[in-house]
C-alpha cells in the first residue's frame, strides 16, 4: 500500500503550511511602503519659549500630535501628498498651513498670543 507522502503525516504538513504562510505575510509587511515623518517645533512669538501641549492636526488624513515639554511634536507614517497642517493652543492664534509631503519635514512655527475678551457678567441679589 503506497500512500501519498503529503497525506501520511497531516500534522507535520500543516505546520509547514502555517510556517510558509507566516513567512509570506511577514515579507509583505516589510515590503509595504513606509511613510514620512513631519517634525514641528512650536514656540511663542515674543519670548521664543516652547509651547507645551499644542495640538497639531493633519488634514485630510486626520493624524494628530501634541507638543512635548520642548515644544516638539511628530506625526509619523505620513504618505506623500498635499495636506493642511493646523496648529492650535488656547490663548494663541491658530496657524493653518498647506504643506506638500515628498520627504521627511522639519517645520518651525511661532504662535502669537491673543487676548481673550469675555462679555461682562452681572450678578445681582435681592433680599426677601
Amino acid at each position: 500500500m503506497a500512500k501519498n507522502y503529503y497525506f501520511m503525516n497531516q500534522k507535520r504538513d500543516l505546520r509547514y503550511v502555517v510556517l510558509i504562510a507566516f513567512l509570506f505575510c511577514t515579507a509583505f509587511g516589510f515590503a509595504q511602503k513606509r511613510g514620512h515623518t513631519i517634525t514641528v517645533n512650536i514656540t511663542e512669538r515674543p519670548t521664543r519659549e516652547p509651547i507645551v501641549m499644542a495640538t497639531l492636526q493633519l488634514q485630510p488624513s486626520g493624524a494628530m500630535a501634541v507638543s512635548d515639554m520642548n515644544g516638539r511634536a511628530e506625526i509619523r507614517n505620513v504618505q506623500p501628498g498635499d495636506y493642511t497642517l493646523q496648529v492650535s493652543y488656547v490663548g494663541f492664534e491658530p496657524i493653518q498651513t498647506r504643506i506638500k509631503v515628498t520627504k521627511d519635514l522639519q517645520l518651525s512655527y511661532q504662535m502669537t498670543p491673543t487676548s481673550l475678551s469675555l462679555k461682562e457678567v452681572r450678578v445681582t441679589a435681592r433680599q426677601r
